[in-house]
């Protein structure tokens, strides 16, 4: 679960969640959801935290500005992140445990829901400030949001805070003209998603747990804006690109954007691959990849799904190119041929480990 808390913006806030993220070698992201201003609370926070590193990211910046700030982030050369909503989805940090949203009163909770969700997503606990205004009342709505956002904050709780939002918006007709405007803020896919997973555990059945594997890879992979120029859109196939469950549903993703975009650039045939690795990763149960010039590393989980005698029989037969650590860290040193093309190693990587499926 991820401790979440409502207070009142002001340094002494800022001070104690980020020296106590930051003691513990963690980073964190601030939000920040006005282009405007932003710079003053990254200043703000500076000031506060003199020792912290502070980057700043929106989506007005050009493509390489930003991929230069979410690199340094995700290299943990900044220990503090603060920028707009950008962050909300396909952002995956596990050392970036503790979250503050500026002005959490003029979220809707969909949106405090997947925000909240960047953090607590490995072994360390996750934190989530909910800043509001000092000296203003707030209204009755956004009071009982940010309650029902505080008051949820174990595992299978989306259902119940989309039941909620229903509740404070009025639920209206699901599949009519008068659609809810909690439907359209929280989004079907995420609806269904919520109630599918309420469903499995009503059933006995075990619920997915949000398991979604790191992948760190030296390449570009994102939607430029000279491919896709519109900034709802890139965020609307980020989205549904992270949730293909199968190669399947990321190829009609891939097929939609040929149809509409064109042909994919460099970087979005990037984030195709990524994309197609995070799949394969979930499927195995493996936590995380990361690759270099010189290895393939897979971290492997509690749900591994691979049989340890076929994993045990891969590393012999690999003969010292493959080896297995007792932290269960699966490494596979790459040729100086294989380096010059990462993203075909990793493939090669995944396609050799997948073999071991018991």
């Amino acid at each position: 679960s991820v401790r979440t808390h409502i207070a009142q913006f002001g340094d002494a806030i800022l001070r104690e969640g980020i020296e106590s993220e930051l003691r513990r070698g963690g980073q964190v992201y601030f939000v920040h959801n006005r282009v405007s201003g932003i710079d003053e609370i990254a200043a703000q926070i500076q000031e506060v935290v003199p020792e912290a590193k502070v980057a700043i990211g929106h989506a007005q910046m050009s493509d390489g500005a930003l991929e230069k700030v979410m690199l340094s982030f995700v290299n943990r050369e900044a220990d503090v992140l603060v920028s707009t909503t950008i962050i909300e989805s396909g952002l995956d940090i596990g050392s970036a445990n503790t979250i503050f949203i500026n002005r959490a009163d003029a979220f809707g909770l969909a949106q405090l829901y997947q925000l909240r969700g960047r953090v607590g997503r490995g072994r360390e606990r996750g934190f989530c400030y909910l800043l509001v205004p000092k000296r203003k009342k707030l209204q009755k709505d956004a009071s009982r949001r940010l309650e029902v956002i505080r008051s949820h904050t174990e595992l299978g709780s989306g259902l119940y805070i989309a039941q909620h939002d229903l509740d404070i918006r009025g639920a209206g007709d699901l599949l009519g003209k008068d659609q809810s405007g909690q439907i359209r803020n929280v989004g079907y896919d995420l609806f269904c998603e919520l109630l599918e997973e309420a469903i499995q555990e009503q059933r006995g059945e075990p619920a997915d747990e949000n398991f979604e594997p790191e992948v760190k890879i030296p390449v570009s992979a994102y939607f430029p804006e000279t491919y896709i120029p519109d900034e709802g859109l890139r965020l609307l196939f980020y989205k549904r690109l992270s949730m293909a469950r199968d190669n399947d549903e990321l190829d009609d993703v891939m097929s939609e954007l040929v149809d509409r975009f064109g042909r994919p650039t460099v970087e979005v045939a990037n984030l195709r691959e990524i994309v197609a690795l995070k799949v394969a990763l979930t499927q195995m149960g493996i936590e995380s990849l990361e690759a270099g010039p010189s290895a393939v590393v897979l971290r492997l989980s509690e749900r591994c799904r691979l049989s340890p005698k076929k994993v045990v029989g891969l590393v012999q037969r690999e003969q010292g190119r493959i080896l297995l650590r007792e932290d269960m860290t699966l490494i596979r040193y790459l040729s100086g041929k294989e380096s010059s093309d990462i993203i075909a190693a990793c493939r090669e990587t995944i396609r050799k480990v997948r073999q071991c499926l018991a």
